[in-house]
């Protein structure tokens, strides 16, 4: 919901932005804006759909990419020539290309997505993070010579007492209510 919620604020200060859902694994943009999944990242980067039938026009400044098919090797699809060229042409059309991508630990694919991107943004929930996941994720971006260009906190209560942690992972979609965004992006123009 982060990149989702990212990407309609800054299509709302009139800048074009191309939301990505490059969590080939377990994507969710396709749920929050309720549009369809049966083209996307995937499709195209096979070959299997157009770059056009792939991106969703939400607005005159939001089009969202979905994910397509899940996939198990996505560093397979972010390492392809394919996508340097998607890359390169959607640059000319929009002012920012924001990926949703899959959480570092356990799986690492987002850094290779990591070296097709000007920057990440590290985005972490106190309630499922636990220090030692925030460390050896931070190694694992260093070691790659990525650059974080942000940190998003979110899902924090003022109100919060300090609990134990669980390691950062998949919980964060576990028994998603069934929120949209498509509901609360209306009459940006």
């Amino acid at each position: 919901e982060v990149t989702a919620n990212l990407a309609a604020a800054i299509a709302h200060s009139r800048r074009r932005v191309l939301l990505i859902d490059a969590d080939l694994r377990k994507p969710v943009q396709h749920e929050l804006w309720r549009i369809d999944n049966n083209a996307g990242l995937s499709y195209y980067l096979s070959e299997k759909a157009s770059l056009e039938e792939s991106i969703h026009q939400l607005s005159s400044y939001l089009s969202v990419m979905t994910a397509g098919l899940s996939v198990a090797e996505p560093s397979l699809f972010f390492e392809s020539a394919h996508m340097k060229e998607m890359l390169k042409r959607l640059k000319d059309d929009y002012d920012y290309i924001i990926f949703d991508a899959a959480p570092i630990l356990p799986e690492p694919d987002v850094l290779t997505l990591g070296q097709v991107s000007e920057g990440m943004i590290f985005v972490g929930q106190p309630k499922y993070v636990s220090k030692a996941a925030v460390v050896s994720a931070s190694h694992l971006i260093e070691k790659a010579k990525l650059s974080i260009i942000g940190l998003i906190v979110n899902r924090v209560s003022r109100n919060e007492q300090h609990e134990n942690r669980t390691p950062f992972s998949y919980a964060y979609r576990s028994d998603r209510e069934n929120r949209t965004h498509q509901d609360s992006f209306q009459n940006v123009t």
